[in-house]
């Protein structure tokens, strides 16, 4: 069973009892690609490892997940759900959302759930945070690239409320994806 003496203390990112399950979460989608299929034990191990107490290992976790959209596309959902709607570190969440923005052309409709899951825990998070950052740009290129409405309506939102922090802080660095 895993277990930790609890979450990433802020500055340490990584402490050798979690060394495993960061190698875990790092190769298991890969070699499930490699394989062509995700079987029981992998599928298993990856959604437990979804739910690890430590921070760095969902994190690691979402940074592979895209490894599973061809194979284990299921998979890859559950997995999402796992890191989106139980999540509470800003780190996983602005991670989660810019692996989710990474499908909205091929699944709208299951991005945008999942990205509505982040989107209602933003409030919690310093206006400073990067995750407020992280859910404007995945918006940005959405509108850009399909000319979606709820982006729109989110970047609109935003635009009226800059003299909010937490909106100022997200569009500052959207003008340099502009360029």
């Amino acid at each position: 069973k895993i277990r930790d003496k609890g979450d990433v203390k802020p500055g340490k990112m990584f402490t050798y009892s979690m060394e495993g399950r960061i190698h875990a979460v790092i190769g298991l989608p890969w070699i499930a690609r490699r394989l062509g299929r995700a079987d029981p034990q992998v599928a298993s191990a990856l959604r437990r490892l979804a739910r690890d107490p430590n921070q760095a290992v969902r994190l690691n976790l979402v940074r592979q997940i895209q490894a599973l959209g061809k194979i284990a596309p299921t998979l890859m959902w559950q997995l999402f759900d796992l890191l989106s709607r139980p999540e509470a570190r800003s780190a996983v969440l602005g991670e989660t959302a810019a692996a989710l923005g990474r499908w909205w052309d091929s699944h709208p409709a299951k991005v945008r759930a999942r990205l509505l899951a982040i989107e209602r825990k933003l409030g919690k998070f310093d206006p400073e945070d990067t995750v407020h950052q992280v859910v404007a740009t995945v918006h940005l290129h959405n509108y850009v690239r399909q000319g979606h409405p709820d982006s729109e309506a989110y970047l609109q939102n935003l635009i009226q409320r800059c003299e909010a922090p937490a909106a100022a802080s997200s569009l500052r660095p959207l003008q340099h994806d502009c360029r």
